[in-house]
């Protein structure tokens, strides 16, 4: 057996019988058979041809073909074959007898009557078993390809669409960023309503105080830099670019590192920003933050006013922002309205329901930013500023400040326009490779510590329900021989047993437990009995206690001993 082989005419062998020419029958000579090269598997395990010199003629692999183009198949309504266009690589939906002619294009021989299956038909008998997907859709944060979404096979035709970094100028966006975050105080002085939310801790003067030091500057400005001699002054301001370039570094650093393979996840707090009406909150959302985060856009209104349930329209963008929409000031919206920020910025992982299929699980990589009126109406739609919310947003107040460039002619307006874009770039660059966020700022879980502008946490503490407590307890007064008096005279002045609480000699801080204090402000003697009652139908007086020793520590703070919780109270400053 071993001397089997084939041969030639030439290379009969001298045992062969010999068969005399009259007796054979006539042969033609045989053409000489190609030499087959052979198959070799690559790291995928696919066959593919060796490559060694010779002339091959392997056995035709449709898997080999179906991974070179990228051919995927969806079984669903609205579903068909996906394969990235070669031309521009963003991906096509093809019906079946598209995606044949592009197979025909690629060189495939298509099936006929008497042969119909051959290449074309085995490559997509072969996608349909084995290059299956689960969904079809675009996910705010995902590169374009095929991932996979916990168990899911999910491809995203589209991915954000990322600034190039290109070192530049970019002064006149600098000026602009200046204008709106330059906010002028009265000096350098840190107010009481400034305070960094520490979750799980009391209040840390120490670190306030530095970050206000490090937030505050005094600048030179001129009032009238028209006039034929300006006067240039210095006034101090609070300087909020900081917290903006900030959380803008911050979420560029996970896109940019996700454009470029890495599976990395972290999500960022909310960016609410409060300024005079058409002061340029709207430009800066749509033609900074916008293109910065990927040029992808949605408006959350409908789905977080519960009027529709249907949210796919989210899930495609990486900027949800909100503004010009009218919000409700009720506090049981403006609740909800906390839960949606908490849920957006603290969850990873959320309910994608489009229209006509199932919902399912997915983890977009969102970036939240709201516009409101500084307003005391526009501010009471937002939920109050407590735990559980205070650390989850960045609070910053806006001015409204005068564009760098002309705007007033249709050509001026375009080229201010180009001149934006153009700066782009270069401000994307210095956010990712020269701005360093202040030591001060950095914190754990989002990368930055929420801060808040003291002058608007103010005005939102005083119309929250412990800011509303504690002003009607300064407010209330009890009658003492015609002389009407406050709770620290009142309490020192009684005699009985019942005083509900004590008070210090210097009759300026009130000590007892939180039901005393209950029992005094709704006596019928106090002032403001109803007012109060009427509040503690929604609230438990000793959780607005347990606010006000967080946002009012210098007059709040808690007193325990082996057998009360008590709590102090201070008198407020003369």
């Amino acid at each position: 057996m071993s001397d089997l082989r084939e041969h030639t005419d030439d290379e009969i062998p001298a045992s062969a019988p010999q068969v005399e020419e009259s007796d054979a029958q006539p042969k033609k000579k045989a053409a000489k058979k190609k030499r087959s090269g052979v198959m070799a598997k690559d790291e995928k395990g696919v066959s593919k041809p060796a490559r060694n010199g010779r002339v091959a003629q392997p056995d035709f692999d449709p898997g080999y073909w179906a991974d070179k183009w990228q051919i995927w198949w969806l079984n669903e309504r609205g579903g068909g074959y996906f394969m990235p266009d070669p031309q521009r690589g963003e991906w096509m939906c093809l019906t079946e007898s598209n995606l044949e002619r592009w197979l025909q294009y690629y060189g495939l021989a298509k099936g006929n009557s008497m042969e119909p299956i051959r290449d074309v038909e085995r490559v997509l008998l072969w996608v349909q078993s084995n290059r299956k997907l689960d969904a079809v859709l675009n996910i705010a944060g995902h590169r374009s390809g095929v991932v996979s979404v916990r168990t899911l096979k999910v491809l995203v035709r589209k991915g954000p669409n990322l600034m190039p970094q290109m070192p530049g100028d970019w002064s006149m966006l600098r000026k602009m960023m200046e204008g709106f975050f330059h906010l002028p105080i009265d000096g350098p002085e840190m107010p009481s309503a400034f305070k960094v939310y520490l979750k799980g801790t009391d209040r840390d003067h120490k670190r306030e105080l530095a970050i206000w030091k490090t937030l505050i500057r005094e600048v030179e400005y001129c009032e009238d830099p028209a006039h034929e001699y300006p006067v240039v002054e210095k006034r101090w301001v609070f300087d909020q670019t900081p917290i903006f370039y900030g959380w803008l570094k911050l979420a560029l650093e996970v896109y940019y590192r996700r454009a470029a393979g890495e599976d990395v996840m972290r999500n960022g707090q909310g960016l609410v920003i409060a300024g005079k009406p058409d002061g340029g909150k709207s430009l800066l959302q749509q033609y900074i933050i916008t293109p910065l985060l990927g040029g992808r856009m949605a408006k959350p209104d409908d789905f977080l006013t519960g009027s529709t349930n249907f949210n796919s329209e989210l899930f495609a963008s990486e900027h949800l922002a909100m503004g010009d929409s009218p919000l409700s000031t009720k506090m049981e919206d403006r609740l909800r309205f906390g839960e949606f920020i908490k849920m957006i910025v603290a969850e990873q992982w959320h309910r994608f329901h489009p229209k006509g299929r199932d919902a399912m699980i997915v983890n977009p990589v969102w970036r939240l930013s709201i516009s409101i009126n500084d307003d005391q109406d526009n501010l009471r739609s937002l939920p109050p500023i407590k735990e559980g919310v205070a650390d989850k947003i960045h609070l910053l107040h806006a001015n409204a400040a005068e564009m760098p460039m002309k705007t007033t002619t249709l050509d001026e307006y375009r080229a201010f326009g180009r001149r934006l874009e153009e700066e782009l770039p270069a401000f994307a660059h210095w956010l990712m490779n020269e701005f360093q966020l202040p030591e001060c700022l950095e914190s754990g879980r989002f990368g930055m510590i929420s801060i808040q502008a003291p002058d608007l946490m103010r005005e939102l503490f005083e119309d929250s329900p412990s800011g509303e407590f504690l002003e009607l307890l300064d407010a209330a007064r009890w009658e003492i021989m015609g002389e009407r008096v406050s709770l620290w005279r009142w309490v020192a002045s009684r005699a009985d047993e019942v005083k509900h609480g004590d008070v210090d000699d210097a009759e300026a801080v009130w000590t007892g437990s939180a039901h005393e204090l209950k029992a005094l402000l709704t006596s019928e003697e106090c002032s403001v009995s109803g007012d109060i009652r009427g509040m503690l139908k929604m609230q438990r007086i000793d959780r607005i206690l347990g606010r006000l020793k967080k946002e009012e520590p210098l007059r709040v703070e808690q007193h325990r001993t082996k057998t009360a919780r008590l709590w102090r109270i201070a008198r407020p400053p003369q």
